[in-house]
Parts: structure tokens; sequence; C-alpha cells
């Protein structure tokens, strides 16, 4: 995983205890985020009905014991037959699973591994993603010290050159203003792209605080988009929230 993928994965983990990592692929900005946006209103959801259920057992008090009818263990039944000997003559070849013949082989992958042929978002649309997390983050005014170890840590992956991450460590003590980020997404790269992985760090915590939302209005009319774009963005990435 690149530095936005697990800073995406460590927010959601952090905040939700769901591990997403499955879920968020080098798959372009979009989809990424869509996948992210999903982990995490699927894990807050989760996490507030598992609320709601304590809320209701203890409503009702302890319950009463109860008698369980006993259970009587089946018979034995009959060993299984044993299995024909192997031949011994050269190496037996298992027979192809169904629709194995016309399928080519594929290597399986673990997990937590990502997919090698998905595409990669840019070096300069992965910096100006980067920078628009950080800033977003700081959008209310405060920075957790686990968030700032966050994101030191990452900043040493690779993914970003020196320069870049030194960049991002003095924006961690003065937030770049929603102009200078606007200026840094490339030209012909879709703006809303911007909108969409602020909306998700500056929901990390739960929901927009009113501070943040003013800085989100602010940035979306910086990327030449209109301030009711923060609502309609947010709702599509987190549907019923």
């Amino acid at each position: 995983m690149g530095l936005i993928e697990k800073m995406i994965s460590e927010a959601i983990r952090r905040e939700t205890g769901f591990n997403p990592r499955r879920l968020v692929r080098r798959v372009g900005g979009r989809n990424l985020l869509l996948a992210g946006g999903a982990a995490l209103a699927g894990g807050l959801l989760a996490s507030q009905a598992s609320k709601q259920s304590a809320g209701a057992a203890s409503s009702f008090g302890p319950s009463s014991p109860t008698q369980r009818p006993e259970r009587r263990s089946p018979p034995p039944s009959a060993p299984p037959p044993p299995l024909p000997p192997l031949p011994r003559s050269g190496p037996t070849e298992l027979p192809p699973l169904p629709g194995a013949a016309s399928a080519p082989a594929q290597a399986t992958a673990g997990p937590d591994d990502t997919v090698a042929a998905e595409a990669e978002l840019p070096g300069a649309v992965r910096y100006a993603v980067t920078r628009t997390m950080v800033a977003a983050a700081l959008a209310d005014g405060d920075l957790a010290a686990d968030e700032k170890a966050l994101i030191d840590e990452q900043l040493g992956a690779g993914d970003l050159s020196d320069e870049q991450a030194a960049q991002l460590r003095r924006d961690l003590v003065v937030p770049p203003s929603v102009n200078t980020i606007a200026s840094e997404l490339p030209k012909g790269e879709d703006p809303e792209l911007l909108l969409q992985f602020a909306i998700l760090t500056a929901r990390a915590d739960g929901e927009l605080s009113g501070r943040e939302r003013t800085w989100l209005e602010g940035l979306a009319k910086a990327l030449g988009l209109s301030a009711q774009r923060v609502e309609g963005v947010e709702r599509s990435l987190f549907p019923g929230a």
C-alpha cells in the first residue's frame, strides 16, 4: 500500500475498529475513496447498531435462567471405507477443476496484497491529494498526536520526493490555503477528486463540525465547484449516515 491508501486504512481502522485493507486499492482516487467511504460508513453504522442493541438489552434487565432440554448423543456412525491406493508408476496429475481448462492460470494474492495490475494515481495527483488530506485534518484547528505521528510515519514511505515530504511536514505546522491546494491539482484532473478526499478525511472522526464544513465549502469554491457540492459529495460517500 502507498501513502494515501495507508492513511485512509489507518484512519478507518482507528475510528471504527474495521480493517478496510482489502477494500482500499490503488484503482484511482474516485474508486479508492468510494471504497474507503463505504467502509467507514459501514463501520460507523455497525458501531451505532451495536450500541443500540446493548441499550435495548439493558432496558429489560437481567434475564432469568432457563433450563435447556438434555441432548442425547447420536449413535456412532460406521467408519468410512478406506481410500483406494495411489498408483506407483510415475506422478499422477489431478483432473482439472470445472472451467479451469478455458480460464488462464492466475496467481493467488494474499488478503492484504495490492493487485499489481491496477492503475496507480500519478505522483503529482498523489501529492495534491496528500496536501489536501493534511489540510482537512487541520480544518477544525486540532490535530491529535497519533494523527501527526501517523502522517510523519507515512511521509517516509518513499511515495513522495524529499522536497514534497518536507513541504508536507511544514503543512502540519501551517496548513496550506484552499487556493494553494487547488493550484496543486494538475490540469485535466477532476477537481472533485480533492473534495472527495477532503470530506473523507474530515469525516474520519464522525460528523463534520461547523468549521470543517466552512473550510470544505471554501475548498469547493477554490476548485471551481459550488459550495452545495460539499453536501452532495458527502451524501454520495456516506449514504444514510
